[in-house]
């Protein structure tokens, strides 16, 4: 008897997350822009500006292939009341035809490190594509930190001028 009312309690939980899941991913995907702030679950995210392969030489890589580098300058704002951690997964690079580029590196943006609340971090955070001439947009998410019952929200910004 016990048993059965512990499996009741575990499905009725699983459905509340599934349902609690399923009402909350539908919010606001809308498109941010380059120097506006993006509010994603307790970050916010400030595209700076955007670098191409030709002014990356001083900035990181000195690396010799046929490939193009995209480099993303983002300031990320903790707006929780708890230090949060940056993920590599919280970054992704949507090219317009639905293409998706993982993060290849960062530069100065150190994804060990917490960032504490109320503050920020700035850094260049860099994308290995085949062309430049492509649109692209950054796809960033409130982090693997939301996982569970709380889905990952996510939002483009459009790194079109």
């Amino acid at each position: 008897m016990r048993k059965g009312i512990k499996i009741i309690a575990i499905v009725i939980i699983i459905v509340g997350c599934i349902i609690l899941g399923t009402v909350s991913s539908g919010g606001d995907h809308s498109n941010g822009k380059i120097g506006e702030g993006v509010k994603v679950g307790f970050l916010e995210y400030k595209v700076e500006e955007v670098l191409d392969a030709k002014e990356l030489e001083n900035i990181v890589l000195s690396k010799e292939n046929n490939l193009a580098f995209l480099a993303v300058k983002v300031t990320v704002t903790n707006l929780d009341k708890e230090s949060t951690i940056i993920d590599p997964s919280m970054f992704q690079l949507i090219e317009a035809d639905g293409t998706v580029y993982d993060l290849l590196t960062t530069s100065e943006l150190d994804m060990a490190n917490r960032i504490n609340p109320k503050l920020s971090k700035t850094g260049y955070i860099i994308f290995d594509v085949p062309s430049l001439e492509s649109d692209y947009s950054l796809k960033v998410s409130s982090g693997f930190l939301s996982m569970g019952c709380f889905p990952v929200e996510e939002k483009l910004i459009s790194l079109i001028n």
